[in-house]
């Protein structure tokens, strides 16, 4: 017959047994029979390294080949940056950025319109992370020509440079821009166009634009949300559907961005007028020293085409 002493060592061992059993987890993962693989997979993402000279070609290619593209040192586009590829992210990492250095088009010398540094078009579930990219300039601190008093913080609007945006959004779907700075381009940071649906622009920064931060000519459901949008030549938000097409807007909140000074209003709407549900909400100012206004179709007599919460 066992000791008093044993039986209680015998106790104590078996509790310390059941206790552990207790906290062992009782939904361990296994690793999958031999010869299967997970249902989920993340796609590998593409670096593509500067070639000291025009990377446009380079940079489109790895886009249409690769679902995830990097962009990690600076990278020369003299020519346009053009996506049409679906289910496509490029993540500017470091260093990354597009370097645009003039504003003549090789591909097309007399035409210094259509010449925009990134344009997608057509695509769908498109994201741009970080998106980094420095124009030629001749925007910022030009002294004014148009025969009007003020400071020189942006050169006023030049037609002869009309499209030459920053990022070009031109009939796609589901297009997110998360992060990113934009500058020294000659047309709009950010141009929105046939019919563009569900764009989402997340903490832009856009600087020393030649026409506006931000112009939407025609788009549905489109938000921009927070960001900082300064030195626009002439608005920092335009809203302009042709007047001689049937472009519209539909469902465009702007909330909560960060607005320094432009040369014209914080907002314009303007073009047909066909615009319903445009929504400005509550701007941060306090770095725009200058007017608040806003302006629009039936403004100031008639019902505004848009809705302004300051």
């Amino acid at each position: 017959m066992a000791s008093p002493a044993a039986r209680i060592r015998r106790w104590l061992a078996a509790a310390l047994l059941i206790a552990v059993a207790a906290c062992e987890p009782t939904d361990v993962p296994t690793a999958p029979p031999s010869g299967t693989t997970s249902s989920t997979t993340t796609p590998s993402a593409t670096s593509v390294p500067p070639s000291g000279g025009d990377d446009t070609a380079a940079l489109a290619a790895a886009i249409v080949s690769n679902p995830v593209t990097v962009i990690d040192r600076p990278m020369r586009i003299d020519n346009i940056l053009k996506i049409t590829t679906s289910n496509r992210t490029v993540t500017f990492t470091g260093s990354g950025a597009l370097v645009r250095n003039s504003v003549v088009n090789p591909a097309n010398p007399s035409d210094t319109r259509g010449f925009p540094g990134v344009w997608v078009q057509g695509a769908s579930n498109v994201t741009l992370n970080n998106l980094t990219l420095a124009g030629p300039g001749g925007v910022c601190d030009v002294p004014r020509t148009d025969g009007t008093t003020g400071p020189p913080y942006a050169q006023i609007f030049d037609k002869n440079f009309y499209a030459q945006h920053a990022i070009s959004i031109d009939g796609t779907t589901n297009l997110v821009i998360n992060g990113g700075y934009v500058h020294d381009m000659r047309g709009d940071g950010v141009y929105l166009s046939g019919q563009a649906k569900g764009t989402r622009v997340n903490d832009l920064h856009t600087r020393c634009t030649g026409r506006s931060s931000i112009s939407n000519v025609d788009s549905t459901d489109t938000v921009v949300t927070g960001g900082f949008y300064e030195r626009s030549g002439l608005w920092a938000f335009n809203v302009e559907p042709d007047a001689q097409t049937t472009r519209h807007v539909d469902g465009y909140l702007i909330d909560r961005p960060k607005v320094g000074i432009t040369n014209w209003e914080l907002l314009w709407v303007g073009g047909n007028c066909r615009v319903t549900g445009v929504v400005l909400n509550k701007p941060d100012l306090t770095l725009r020293n200058g007017a608040n206004t806003t302006r629009g179709c039936g403004t100031p007599t008639g019902v505004p085409s848009f809705v302004f919460n300051p």
